[in-house]
C-alpha cells in the first residue's frame, strides 16, 4: 500500500459548542423600513435606508452601525449597494451570547440571528473606506479593526474577561456561528492608520470571509483572525500593509487568496491547529513572505501550502522563516527570489536558485515539544510509502518553470456567482411560494428549478412533501443561510425508509450550484426519521457553498435506536466543490449502525471539499470515502473520538486535520493517498497518537 501519512502533531484546539434548538424567523421589518420595501421583504437590510452615503462624501459610521444592529435583530441581512462608504471608526457585529432554559449559554446560532454583511453584485463591488487618521487606529502595538465580528463572551473559563463581555477583545471566537462578511471591499486611509486592520473575524462553524480586496497600504494588516473550520476564507486579495494575514485563533482555510506587497509577511500565523492556504499568490519585495511562530496554546502554529506561488522582488533569504519549527508541508509551490525554501534551524536547509523552482513536495516535522498541558513530549513524524521518520523530505521539481495561471481558479468557486441581483433570476415568491412555514411550496419550488437557471429562496420557511430535484444547470440559492430555509413537512411527509429533501440529476458535465440556505431537519418522531438532507450527483463543475442544517426537534438519543440513513450523500456522477461541509450530531441523533454525518459512495469525478467538518455523531465512522477516487479534503476538523472511514480509496489528499479525535481515520485497501499535518488536540491526549493502517487484512500501527 503506497500512503504518505504527513505530520502527526498534538496540541490544543477548544471544543466548539452543542447547538440549540431555533426559534421561529421575524416576518416584521424595522421601523423605519417602508413596508413596501422589495428587498427588504426578501431579507435584506438596505444601509442607505438609514443614511448611509454611497458616493463617500459624508461619513457614515453610525448609519451603518445602525443597520448592522437592525439587521441582527430582525433577522436579515445587512446590504450594502454599489459605492464608496468612508468611515472613522470600527463597524461592530456583535453575536450575543443567549441562556437557555438548560441553565448555560448557547450562541445566538440558536435563534437564527448572525451578523451577515454582503454587496451588492449590481455595478462595482462596495468599498468601506477608513478615513486618514482615524482616532484609535494608529498604534500597532494594539491593533484595531475597520469591520470587526466576535461573539458575546460567555462563562467558559479560557477566555479571558469578563461574563457577558461586549468588548471586541473578549471575543469567545468558538462558537461565534454563521457570521458572514462577503462582496465588500475594504479601504484603509494610508496617513495615520499605522494600527489598522482591514477586517478581524475569528469565528467557527459557518462563519465566512469572501469576495473581497482590502487595500491596506501603511496600515498593520489586511485580515486579522480568520474563520475556522466549517467555515471559510476565500477569494481574498491584500494590498499593502505590514501584514496580509495575521491570525492567531481557530483553524482555517484560506482558499483562493492574493497577498500583494507586505511589508514584514504575508502571513503571519501562530494558531491553534493547522492552516491551510490553498490557490495562493503571494508578491513581496523580499523573504521572508511567511512566518511562523510560538502561540499561547503550543505546540501551535502549523502550516499547509498547496499549489501556490511565491515571488520575491530581490533575491536572499528564505521564502518562509519557520524558526519557531512548526509542522510544515508543501506541495505543488513555485517560488522565486528566495535563497533557501525554509528557516528552520534544524536539519539541511533547502537551497533554491533565482529562478523559479517548482516545490512539488516539502515535509518538515517539528522537533520534540514538551506539552504544557500533558506533561509529555509532542512528536510528529512523516510516514512515507510505510515507513517512519522524524527527518526532513523535499522532492523539487525543474527550474525556471513559472507557475500556473489557474492555481487560484481550480479551487475558488466561479466568479460570478449567482446572485438575485442578476438579470433572469427567478425569485420564487414571484411564482406563488410562501415561505410562511406552514404552506406546502413543493410544486412551485419543484415549477421554478425546472426551469433551470438561477431560483432564488428569499428569507422564509419552505415547507415541502417531497424530493426537489436541481437540474444540470440550475444555481438554487437563497439570501443567507439561517435565513432562507426548506423544511418538510413532518406531518404530512412521513417516509419509512430513506428519503432525500434535495437531489440533482446525474450528470458529469453539470454546472449546478446549491448556496446560502439551509435544510431544516427533524428527529422526533423516531419511526419515520429516515431523510437525508442532500443526495449530489452532479459532476466536476458543481458548487456546493455556505448551506447549513437547522434542526428543528431535538430527542433523547439513548431512546433513538435509529434509522438507516445518511444525511449528505454523494454517488453516481457527483463531484464538484463543497465549501463549508458541516455536519452535527444534532441533526441525527441515531445510533443505527449504518449511519453517516457524509457518505461518499464510488465517485470518480473530482471532488473537494474546504473547511470540512463532520462530527459528534454517535455512530463510529462519522464519515465514510468508500470506492471512490479523486477526492481532495482541505482542512479537516472533527470532535468526539469517531473516525471519517476510507475504504477502497485511489488517489486520495487529506490537508490538515485537526480536533479532538483520537483515531481519526482508518484506511481500509486504500492506495494513492496523501496526507498532510494530521494533527490531535493535546487537551484529550492520553496514550498517545495512534493510527491503524488496514490493508488487505494486514493491521498496522503507528503510535506516538
Amino acid at each position: 500500500m503506497k500512503s504518505a501519512l504527513r505530520f502527526f502533531s498534538f496540541f490544543c484546539l477548544l471544543s466548539m459548542a452543542v447547538f440549540g434548538r431555533p426559534a421561529s424567523l421575524r416576518l416584521d421589518v424595522p421601523p423605519t423600513v417602508p413596508k413596501n420595501n422589495a428587498p427588504a421583504k426578501d431579507g435584506l437590510l438596505d444601509v442607505t435606508l438609514y443614511g448611509a452615503d454611497p458616493t463617500g462624501k459624508h461619513d457614515s459610521t453610525r448609519a451603518i452601525q445602525r443597520a448592522i444592529l437592525d439587521a441582527y435583530e430582525y433577522q436579515m441581512v445587512c446590504f450594502f449597494p454599489s459605492g464608496v462608504y468612508t468611515v472613522s471608526d470600527m463597524l461592530r457585529c456583535m453575536e450575543k451570547a443567549n441562556i437557555t432554559p438548560r441553565g448555560r449559554y448557547y450562541p445566538s446560532r440558536t435563534l437564527n440571528m448572525a451578523n451577515v454583511l454582503v454587496g451588492s453584485t449590481k455595478g462595482p463591488r462596495p468599498i468601506v473606506r477608513l478615513v486618514n487618521n482615524a482616532p484609535g487606529f494608529n498604534d500597532p502595538d494594539h491593533p484595531k479593526a475597520v469591520v470587526m465580528f466576535w461573539h458575546q463572551k460567555t462563562r467558559v473559563k479560557y477566555i479571558s474577561g469578563p461574563v457577558g463581555s461586549t468588548r471586541p477583545e473578549n471575543n469567545q471566537s468558538d462558537i461565534s456561528f454563521n457570521q458572514v462578511f462577503k462582496g465588500i471591499d475594504i479601504e484603509i486611509g494610508p496617513v495615520g492608520n499605522t494600527g489598522a486592520i482591514g477586517i478581524s473575524h475569528g469565528a467557527a462553524q459557518g462563519s465566512c470571509i469572501e469576495d473581497t480586496r482590502i487595500v491596506a497600504r501603511n496600515a498593520f494588516a489586511g485580515v486579522g483572525d480568520l474563520c475556522g473550520f466549517g467555515g471559510i476564507n476565500a477569494n481574498i486579495t491584500v494590498v499593502g500593509g505590514r501584514y496580509g494575514v495575521y491570525a492567531h485563533k481557530q483553524n482555517p482555510v484560506l482558499v483562493g487568496v492574493k497577498l500583494i506587497d507586505q511589508a514584514e509577511a504575508a502571513i503571519y500565523w501562530t494558531g491553534w491547529n493547522p492552516l491551510t492556504v490553498v490557490g495562493f499568490t503571494i508578491v513581496k519585495e523580499k523573504g521572508p513572505a511567511i512566518r511562523l511562530a510560538s502561540g499561547e496554546f503550543d505546540p501551535v502554529g502549523h502550516l499547509s501550502l498547496i499549489d501556490g506561488s511565491i515571488e520575491l522582488r530581490q533575491s536572499g533569504g528564505p521564502a518562509i522563516d519557520n524558526s519557531a519549527q512548526r509542522n510544515l508541508a508543501i506541495r505543488n509551490v513555485t517560488i522565486r527570489g528566495a535563497t533557501m525554501l525554509a528557516r528552520s534551524g534544524r536539519g539541511e536547509p533547502v537551497n533554491l536558485g533565482t529562478g523559479w523552482t517548482l516545490v512539488k513536495d516539502y515535509a518538515f516535522c517539528m522537533p520534540a515539544f514538551p506539552s504544557p498541558r500533558t506533561k509529555r513530549d509532542t512528536i510528529s513524524y512523516t510516514w512515507i510509502d510505510g515507513k517512519l521518520s522524524t527527518n526532513t523530505f523535499v522532492r523539487l521539481g525543474r527550474g525556471d518553470v513559472s507557475p500556473s495561471a489557474d492555481l487560484s481558479s481550480r479551487h475558488v468557486y466561479p466568479t460570478p456567482f449567482p446572485s438575485c441581483e442578476d438579470k433572469g433570476v427567478v425569485n420564487v415568491r414571484d411564482l406563488g411560494a410562501k415561505g410562511d412555514g406552514e404552506t406546502d411550496d413543493t410544486k412551485v419550488l419543484q415549477m421554478a428549478l425546472n426551469r433551470g437557471g438561477e431560483v432564488f429562496l428569499p428569507k422564509g420557511i419552505y415547507r415541502t412533501t417531497r424530493t426537489l430535484t436541481l437540474g444540470p444547470h440550475t444555481h438554487l440559492f437563497g439570501v443567507a443561510k439561517h435565513l432562507s430555509r426548506i423544511r418538510p413537512d413532518f406531518d404530512k411527509w412521513k417516509p419509512t425508509r430513506e428519503a432525500t429533501i434535495l437531489t440533482t440529476v446525474d450528470d458529469p458535465d453539470a454546472d449546478t450550484s446549491l448556496s446560502f440556505l439551509a435544510i431544516d431537519m427533524a428527529v422526533k418522531d423516531i419511526k419515520h426519521a429516515y431523510w437525508n438532507a442532500i443526495t449530489w450527483r452532479a459532476g466536476r463543475r458543481s458548487v456546493v457553498r455556505d448551506i447549513a442544517l437547522k434542526n428543528v426537534d431535538w430527542v433523547d438519543p439513548r431512546k433513538a435506536k435509529g434509522t438507516d440513513r445518511r444525511l449528505y450523500i454523494l454517488r453516481g456522477s457527483g463531484g464538484g466543490k463543497w465549501f463549508n461541509a458541516l455536519v452535527d450530531s444534532p441533526y441525527s441523533r441515531t445510533l443505527h449502525p449504518k449511519y453517516r454525518n457524509i457518505l461518499i459512495d464510488g465517485t470518480t469525478e473530482p471532488l473537494a471539499f474546504y473547511g470540512f467538518n463532520s462530527q459528534r455523531s454517535l455512530t463510529n465512522p462519522h464519515t465514510e470515502i468508500r470506492n471512490a477516487r479523486n477526492v481532495s479534503i482541505f482542512g479537516y476538523f472533527t470532535e468526539w473520538m469517531n473516525t471519517c472511514r476510507i475504504e477502497n480509496g485511489r488517489n486520495i489528499l487529506i490537508a490538515g486535520s485537526g480536533g479532538g479525535a483520537n483515531n481519526q481515520f482508518t484506511l481500509v485497501d486504500t492506495t494513492d493517498i496523501e496526507m498532510m499535518n494530521i494533527c490531535r488536540t493535546i487537551v484529550q491526549a492520553k496514550n498517545g497518537f495512534t493510527i491503524r493502517e488496514i490493508s488487505k487484512g494486514n493491521v498496522r500501527e503507528v503510535r506516538a
